[in-house]
């Protein structure tokens, strides 16, 4: 097994790979977004996003790093290295009928990602269990309902 990287974890090893093959990495890049039409008040997926970076800064987590996985890739050997972004829209409001599966699916996950997200709120962020609870059923509703056009870039 060969060593890579510079500790940031994004490729620790590629010994199984093959010249001429590919990897392929899904990542979610935070913050979450919504559009400026309703995006007033400040929907609680925004604002859960905007916990998780904060939380994640306080306890050495980056979320940005899939903004630099591209350039990672490259410093660790790789060549053609192609990123493409995609918008997942958080439930089925977006064009289209992928779009609208993507989201319905994802929508589903998320309400479990933000109950799942306790940890970072409550010990790094010093919420309370009640607070975080009541925050995480208020994201996982405005998911839910789907009133608001909502998206990550992965």
């Amino acid at each position: 097994m060969k060593r890579v990287g510079s500790g940031e974890g994004v490729l620790t090893y590629y010994s199984q790979l093959k010249p001429g093959g590919y990897i392929e990495l899904h990542e979610i890049h935070m913050p979450s977004r919504c559009t400026e039409a309703t995006g007033t008040p400040k929907p609680y997926f925004v604002q859960w996003g905007d916990g998780l970076i904060e939380a994640g800064s306080k306890a050495g987590l980056d979320f940005s790093v899939p903004e630099r996985l591209g350039g990672l890739l490259q410093d660790a050997g790789f060549r053609n290295v192609t990123v493409n972004w995609q918008k997942w829209p958080v439930g089925p409001w977006a064009k289209g009928t992928k779009n609208k599966e993507v989201g319905r699916w994802w929508a589903e996950d998320l309400q479990d990602v933000v109950r799942n997200s306790s940890a970072l709120f409550t010990r790094v962020l010093d919420w309370t269990t009640e607070d975080f609870e009541v925050f995480a059923a208020e994201t996982a509703n405005e998911i839910r309902f789907g009133k608001r056009h909502m998206w990550v870039d992965m």
